[in-house]
């Protein structure tokens, strides 16, 4: 594959968001999410749902792949993994079923569009991921909802207290649309630094 056929992960991004844009997908896109102390997600779209989107282009390695996979698993309720063509066989080996598959294709020429194509719709994880979906939360959020929910006092709790608080004191339902809605919501400048807060 000639280096100018190659697909970049500037290319492949805005493709992707592109297409998720025109079929009227709704919520909010992070990119370079940190989801652990190990994983990141090239991008996560958060609706009543959280789902991973890892871009591997043809100018990227495999390397970490499994190890990524693993991330996912543990954060995601459902994931994609997005490559160009030069990629496209090994991963769909690698990735387990329940994953998607979307490829992208640079045009033949410089006047034909790229292509985007889903070659397998991913579907539900075999676990339910709600309980480590919480440690995506700050504590001002994880506060927020005890509070709204009237679950007991927050003075002196870590993250750690918060987060049970919140998994055993209400439906999971309502844990997962709290989660989801607080994701949403979330302001940076409001929280800046607070990501890394224990």
């Amino acid at each position: 594959m000639k280096d100018s056929q190659k697909m970049k992960d500037e290319d492949i991004r805005p493709i992707l968001f592109d297409y998720l844009d025109e079929q009227g997908v709704r919520g909010r896109f992070f990119e370079e999410f940190v989801m652990g102390r190990r994983t990141r997600a090239d991008a996560l779209l958060v609706r009543e749902d959280l789902i991973g989107f890892e871009i591997k282009s043809d100018r990227d390695t495999l390397a970490r792949l499994k190890r990524q996979i693993k991330g996912y698993h543990q954060f995601c309720d459902r994931s994609y993994i997005v490559v160009g063509a030069k990629y496209l066989d090994k991963v769909q080996e690698e990735v387990p079923e329940n994953w998607g598959v979307i490829l992208i294709k640079k045009g033949e020429n410089e006047e034909e569009k790229p292509s985007l194509e889903i070659l397998r719709e991913a579907q539900p994880g075999p676990r339910e991921h709600l309980r480590s979906q919480l440690h995506l939360l700050w504590r001002s959020e994880l506060i927020e909802i005890v509070r709204n929910h009237n679950l007991g006092g927050v003075s002196g709790k870590n993250k750690q207290r918060l987060r049970e608080m919140i998994y055993h004191g209400l439906p999971r339902e309502t844990v997962r649309k709290e989660l989801c809605e607080a994701l949403i919501q979330r302001d940076y400048s409001l929280y800046e630094g607070e990501e890394q807060e224990e």
